[in-house]
């Protein structure tokens, strides 16, 4: 193969690692130079005798003018002296050549160490198992577990099980892979802590012995603690924090204690709110029922009809013109997953109100704000004469007085009040407004 010149040259060539043995792979990295667009694309290699001949072959791509290409490990190889011969292929023809010796070393077998074995309390701090095998084993090897999982080496007592435990240290031929175990073994316990669990308790509910939560079979004795500050055995809720409560017992010698825990998480007491009756007109085309409980009631629950059937949640509304007049009871349940549920029944009282709101001729605005009410209430009338007394009556369904002002319109426009019947009791009321010449009236529903 005839070689050409043209800028095309190796520069270097590189062994990784610097020590080889017929044991091991290496990679080799060549570097040079190549007209620009054009860059290294494929290679390969030959052993014949003593000589590793390595052919890069370079073609047009767009790459740099320079470049470090690295070949894919190759080896392993007999041990001895070698010639390793780098080509540059370029279009078929070779355009440059370098030539470098290596020294391929005899292989030593890995050394795993000797069995080892060690007996732990379950309370102890992690360690490496490496220091359990005996004779000085070499790094770099990959441990596996009892039922042949991979294991990172570092033992965690109480969490990872007791059993023989093993380490590989892979090689490739003439050098045979080293194999060795260690075991070990947890220090019997005679006393039982028992099993971790969790419970999930209401924040009003009655108390409960924490040793009530641990699974298994636990022994008598043990003392109870919270963040590490004693505990006594009672779970308080409404009083002691949720969180991990730990028993401990005394173990059995060399091993300090024996643990287990319980874990407590503690819901908010459920409120439905408290019942009420409202009074309503037939005409109002909706009402809020959750306006109509008292209290702080939840937003998580569900409303349910005279017949107990699901209305949806707590942002239900109901047409009081379609389910007509009369006492119509709503229940509201609030539930959770741990707490009792808390329960609301509301009577919705659907009266008929035609013609109660009615004006006269004498007042051209009358209105009440806002309407339905909670006690506060805005009053705003255009009364026919500037500098009028005026009376206010708020009239109960039974046509009885159960609240009456005065009121002096003063001026041009609207007559404008603030009246507060919080005191009244919830339900459908009549305000009347009466002048020299006449009155008007307005519904009005408290709630």
């Amino acid at each position: 193969m005839q070689m050409l010149c043209h800028g095309q040259t190796i520069t270097s060539v590189q062994i990784t690692p610097n020590y080889v043995t017929e044991c091991d792979q290496f990679t080799i990295t060549i570097g040079g130079n190549v007209p620009g667009g054009a860059s290294p694309y494929g290679s390969t290699v030959v052993q014949t005798g003593t000589t590793i001949t390595v052919e890069l072959v370079v073609g047009q791509g767009g790459g740099p003018a320079s470049f470090s290409q690295p070949i894919p490990p190759v080896g392993p190889y007999p041990a001895g002296w070698y010639s390793i011969v780098t080509n540059m292929i370029m279009n078929g023809n070779l355009v440059d050549t370098h030539t470098i010796n290596k020294t391929i070393y005899f292989g030593v077998d890995p050394f795993a160490g000797l069995f080892g074995s060690d007996t732990i309390c379950t309370d102890a701090s992690g360690f490496d198992l490496l220091g359990v095998l005996n004779g000085s084993p070499d790094p770099d090897g990959v441990w596996t577990g009892p039922q042949n999982q991979n294991h990172s080496g570092t033992f965690l007592p109480g969490t990872d099980p007791s059993g023989l435990y093993t380490y590989t240290i892979n090689t490739l031929a003439p050098c045979t892979t080293a194999v060795q175990q260690v075991s070990i073994v947890y220090f019997p316990q005679v006393n039982d802590a028992g099993v971790a669990d969790t419970l999930a308790l209401c924040d009003d509910g009655p108390p409960i012995m924490l040793f009530q939560i641990l699974g298994g079979t636990p022994d008598t004795g043990g003392q109870w603690s919270y963040n590490g500050l004693p505990h006594d055995q009672f779970f308080v809720p409404g009083s002691d924090q949720e969180g991990v409560y730990t028993y401990s017992l005394s173990g059995t010698l060399p091993c300090a204690m024996v643990n287990s825990t319980a874990t407590v998480f503690v819901e908010p007491p459920l409120s439905a709110g408290t019942g009420n009756i409202v009074t309503i007109c037939d005409d109002e085309t909706t009402f809020f029922l959750f306006d109509g409980i008292t209290g702080v009631p939840d937003t998580t629950g569900t409303w349910y009809d005279p017949g107990n059937v699901a209305l949806g949640g707590w942002d239900t509304e109901i047409n009081p013109a379609f389910i007509g007049a009369g006492m119509h009871p709503y229940t509201y349940v609030v539930s959770g997953p741990y707490c009792v549920p808390d329960t609301a029944l509301l009577g919705v009282h659907v009266v008929i109100c035609d013609g109660v709101e009615e004006p006269t001729a004498a007042f051209t605005h009358f209105d009440l704000m806002p309407n339905p009410s909670r006690g506060l209430v805005t009053l705003e009338l255009n009364p026919p004469n500037d500098g009028e007394d005026l009376q206010l009556e708020v009239l109960n369904t039974d046509g009885r007085i159960a609240y009456t002002t005065n009121l002096r319109s003063e001026g041009q426009g609207a007559l404008r009040q603030q009246l507060d019947l919080s005191a009244l009791p919830a339900g459908l009321y009549v305000v009347r407004v009466i002048n020299s010449t006449g009155s008007a009236s307005r519904r009005l529903v408290l709630r």
